[in-house]
C-alpha cells in the first residue's frame, strides 16, 4: 500500500506541476500579447522612417503650417521668424534682438496676417504681422503655468478659440482665453496632461482642425501623443530613431486622404519632413461648407473664401524680372502670388539676368 500511495502522490504532483506550468504559459502568453499590443500602439505611423532635411536653422523651435499661404513658418530661439515652402526654400526672414527666447508659433485666423509667437520666459504671446514682417506691438502675459529654470513655455497652439501653451516643466497643457483686440493678460481657463504617464519635456503642440486632433511632442523619450482638441487621449507613438532634440511638430492638412506630410524641427537646427504620416480619415470633418462654394470643408483649401477652393501654383522669381522658374514652385491657397513668386514659368535664367524683349522698330 505504501508503494501504491507513493505512486499516486507522484502522479498527483506531476498533475499539479503540469497545471501550474499551463497557467504560467497562459499568463506568459497574455503578457506577450499585451506587450505586442503596447508596442504596436507606439509604432511611428508613417511610411517614411528617416525623413528628409529640407532646411537648417540654428535653435529651430516651433513650426506652423499656414493653410492660406501653403507655407511653413518657423520660429527660432534666437528670435527669428522664417518662412519656407515644402522644399525648404526661404521666402521671408525676420530677426529681432528684443527677445531671444521664442519657443512656439501659432495661427488664430488664416484669413488674417497675424502669427502668434510664444515666449518661454517670461511667459507671453507676441503678435507678428506677416504683411510687414514685424512684431505688431501687441502682446499678452501668461500666468499660472508651472515653470522651472530653463523649462517654461515650450509650445503654443490655437484650438477652437483658445490658446494652448505647453509647459516643459511638468508637461501640462494650459488653456488660455485671449482678447486679441488689445494687449493685456491672458485668462487661464484650465489645464490637462495629454498623457498622464508623461510629466516632463513637453516640447511642442500642433492642432489639426480638420480632424480635431491635438499632437503633443515630447523631447524626453521621443514620443508623440495624440488627443482630441479637448485633451481626450487617442494614442501615442515612438518617434523615428533618427530624430533628436525635437522642438516643433506640424501635420499638413490633407483630408480626406489617408496620409500627409509632417515637419519636425530640432534644436540642433534640422528641419525634417516626413511623408506618409497616417490620418484617421474617420475623424475628417467632411460635411460642412462654410463659404457655400460647393466644395466641402476638407476639400476646400480655404473654406472662408468662396473665390478659391484649391491651391494655385506659382513660380519663383528670385531676380525680380517678372518671369518665374519652372523648377521652383509654391503651391498656395491664394489668388495672389506670394512675395518672390509669379504666375508664369518662362524664365530660363533666374540668377539675376533680366530677360528683355527687343523693342519693335518696324
Amino acid at each position: 500500500m505504501l508503494y501504491l500511495d507513493s505512486i499516486t502522490l507522484l502522479y498527483d504532483n506531476i498533475f499539479i506541476m503540469k497545471h501550474h506550468l499551463h497557467k504560467i504559459a497562459i499568463v506568459s502568453s497574455l503578457l506577450l500579447v499585451s506587450a505586442q499590443i503596447a508596442a504596436a500602439s507606439d509604432l511611428w505611423p508613417a511610411t517614411d522612417k528617416t525623413g528628409t532635411q529640407i532646411a537648417f536653422y540654428s535653435d529651430a523651435s516651433g513650426v506652423v503650417y499656414h493653410e492660406r499661404l501653403g507655407t511653413f513658418f518657423i520660429v527660432t530661439n534666437a528670435g527669428c521668424v522664417k518662412q519656407i515652402n515644402s522644399s525648404g526654400t526661404e521666402l521671408s526672414n525676420y530677426c529681432t534682438s528684443d527677445w531671444t527666447d521664442f519657443e512656439g508659433i501659432a495661427v488664430a485666423d488664416y484669413d488674417s496676417n497675424y502669427l502668434y509667437l510664444g515666449l518661454e520666459s517670461p511667459q507671453a504671446i507676441y503678435e507678428f504681422d506677416i504683411s510687414t514682417n514685424r512684431l505688431s506691438g501687441k502682446s499678452w502675459t501668461l500666468s499660472g503655468m508651472s515653470v522651472a529654470t530653463g523649462a517654461g513655455l515650450e509650445g503654443l497652439e490655437y484650438v477652437n478659440g483658445y490658446f494652448y501653451a505647453a509647459s516643459q516643466s511638468n508637461a501640462k497643457v494650459y488653456k488660455y482665453s485671449v482678447n486679441l483686440a488689445n494687449s493685456g493678460a491672458a485668462q487661464l481657463v484650465s489645464s490637462f496632461y495629454p498623457y498622464s504617464g508623461y510629466t516632463s519635456d513637453l516640447a511642442a503642440l500642433s492642432y489639426s482642425a480638420e480632424t480635431d486632433t491635438l499632437y503633443s511632442l515630447y523631447d524626453g523619450g521621443n514620443r508623440l501623443v495624440v488627443t482630441k482638441g479637448d485633451g481626450t487621449y487617442i494614442n501615442r507613438y515612438q518617434l523615428p530613431s533618427g530624430t533628436m532634440n525635437e522642438e516643433g511638430f506640424v501635420a499638413v492638412p490633407n483630408c480626406p486622404n489617408s496620409t500627409t506630410d509632417i515637419v519636425i524641427t530640432e534644436d540642433s537646427g534640422r528641419i525634417m519632413l516626413f511623408s506618409g504620416f497616417a490620418i484617421d480619415t474617420s475623424r475628417c470633418l467632411v460635411d460642412s461648407d462654410v463659404d457655400n462654394d460647393g466644395v466641402v470643408t476638407n476639400l476646400d483649401c480655404n473654406d472662408n473664401d468662396a473665390t478659391i477652393s484649391s491651391n494655385r501654383t506659382y513660380y519663383r522669381d528670385a531676380d525680380a524680372d517678372g518671369l518665374g522658374l519652372s523648377s521652383s514652385t509654391a503651391s498656395v491657397c491664394s489668388l495672389t502670388a506670394p512675395s518672390g513668386y509669379v504666375t508664369n514659368n518662362s524664365d530660363t535664367d533666374d540668377s539675376g539676368v533680366v530677360v528683355t524683349t527687343p523693342a519693335d522698330t518696324t
